[in-house]
């Protein structure tokens, strides 16, 4: 279905959705989850007072307590709970967090503690609700599945048939090259944009659109500066969205430019700190 939006968006789309969720569903590809809805939680989880992140004197990184856990959300208990795993005295200190890195180069103890605390990072970066986006798109790569396992049989027997009957292997040959050609470009739609053979249920396609034109405005620093609201509250939603979608950066420079203090706005300073 066709909708019309605006170019740009100043206003969040749907301040119903959680951080996490815009970056699933409206960053990059529907299916794709990245670090980003990570750290856009973890900001998201400071203002509303769930965990406290605070900026430790002289850039000696950052410290994070979890503060409560009043949230039915799967994915930030998911986020609570891996901030409990990495503290001590409930608190996780990425200096300490750093330390442990380089003393898991010489100690082999430290070192499987270390690939732990790593393993347990990469999955609460990469995985968050696999059922969600069924809710906004029909996965077009379900269209191709039964194309390339198709493909790969008749391309096996082709093979096959090819050695077992090699005096006219040639005649065959033909079938080989038109197989295989068949197998690329079924991969090459696999590895494109799952609504590309899919498509949008009912009008999730406006919200995607609407996104888009958020992300648009934010990564305008012109757009930015032009309708730089008076509400700082206002300024951390969008820093906060903003990270989601993967134009925070963008926001604070803005910020800076109109002489906004981060910590003013509810968002706390030095998250990108914890990339440990």
């Amino acid at each position: 279905r066709a909708f019309t939006v605006p170019e740009y968006l100043s206003t969040i789309p749907n301040p119903g959705l959680k951080p996490w969720q815009v970056n699933l569903l409206f960053k990059g590809d529907a299916l794709d989850f990245d670090e980003d809805g990570y750290y856009a939680t973890l900001l998201e989880l400071h203002r509303r007072k769930i965990i406290s992140i605070t900026e430790k004197g002289g850039g000696k990184g950052i410290e994070v307590r979890v503060l409560s856990t009043a949230t039915s959300d799967p994915y930030e208990l998911r986020v609570l709970a891996f901030i409990q795993q990495l503290s001590e005295n409930n608190v996780l200190d990425t200096e300490r967090i750093e330390a442990l890195a380089k003393k898991a180069q010489i100690n082999h103890t430290a070192e499987e503690k270390a690939l732990q605390y790593q393993k347990m990072l990469a999955d609460v970066t990469s995985r968050a609700d696999a059922s969600l986006p069924s809710q906004y798109i029909v996965d077009g790569r379900e269209h191709i599945i039964p194309v390339l396992l198709t493909t790969i049989v008749f391309l096996a027997v082709t093979i096959i048939l090819a050695f077992v009957a090699s005096m006219q292997s040639y005649l065959l040959f033909p079938a080989v090259v038109l197989w295989g050609v068949v197998l690329v470009q079924a991969i090459i739609a696999l590895a494109a944009p799952s609504s590309l053979f899919g498509h949008w249920k009912d009008d999730r396609y406006r919200e995607k659109l609407e996104w888009d034109a958020f992300t648009h405005f934010l990564s305008d620093m012109t757009m930015i500066q032009k309708y730089a609201p008076s509400d700082l509250s206002m300024w951390g939603e969008w820093l906060v969205y903003g990270t989601a979608l993967g134009v925070g950066e963008n926001v604070e420079k803005a910020m800076k430019s109109l002489n906004i203090r981060v910590a003013d706005t509810g968002v706390p300073v030095g998250v990108a700190g914890m990339n440990y």
